[in-house]
């Protein structure tokens, strides 16, 4: 994968092409409409899914009640490692659209051979490199720069979906007042535009950083 996104992840399983057909031989196929919550923070998860086609968000809620997105996934992505240790589920798992997805069951987890137990390590380690450029952006990078991220990512990403200011605001932890000041300015720019209400990247947002705040 040449471009790393951030906040927003398009197709994770790249390269695992075997990894999801032996997955898929062992799992069940299951929709879940818009709007469903496929798992959710603090229940126990128990399955290993796949995601085939569909929009999710990944989310969780802080002790203060305040709902913090940490990415947005459109496209194969995998998620329930903890199933394999127990634990109980840290975060929601919703669905933005319609949702296709491979679900293995606790039974059927024991069976993983060696070289899907090899694959999911490297996936999990696609997990935390997208989590340590979050913690960065978030600790470094000013909230231009971030809603800036998350634009480049959608493009790359290839949503068609929309993706509401809040939204945005919830994945970059800035207000909306903040994000609507970096859209406005990113369209001044020439970052963006917009075309009926319906925002577009031009191919200076695609191709350059931004770094004044």
């Amino acid at each position: 994968m040449d471009y790393e996104p951030t906040f927003v992840i398009g197709d994770m399983l790249s390269g695992e092409e075997e990894f999801i057909r032996s997955f898929a031989g062992m799992a069940e196929e299951r929709e879940f409409p818009a709007g469903c919550s496929i798992v959710r923070q603090g229940e126990p998860i128990q399955n290993l899914y796949i995601i085939l086609s569909g929009m999710i968000e990944c989310s969780f809620f802080a002790e203060n009640g305040r709902k913090k997105i940490i990415t947005i996934n459109n496209g194969r992505w995998f998620f329930g490692a903890s199933s394999m240790d127990g634990n109980r589920n840290t975060m929601n798992y919703q669905c933005i659209t319609r949702v296709i997805a491979a679900v293995m069951l606790p039974e059927t987890v024991d069976c993983c051979d060696g070289r899907m137990l090899l694959a999911l390590a490297r996936i999990q380690k696609r997990n935390e490199r997208i989590l340590n450029r979050q913690l960065r952006a978030r600790a470094f990078a000013s909230v231009n720069e971030r809603v800036l991220c998350v634009l480049r990512d959608m493009a790359h990403a290839r949503i068609d979906a929309n993706i509401t200011q809040q939204t945005i605001s919830e994945l970059v932890g800035a207000t909306r007042v903040q994000v609507c000041k970096s859209l406005k300015l990113f369209t001044d720019e020439g970052y963006l535009t917009s075309e009926g209400g319906v925002m577009k990247l031009t191919g200076k947002c695609l191709e350059a950083g931004y770094e004044r705040e």
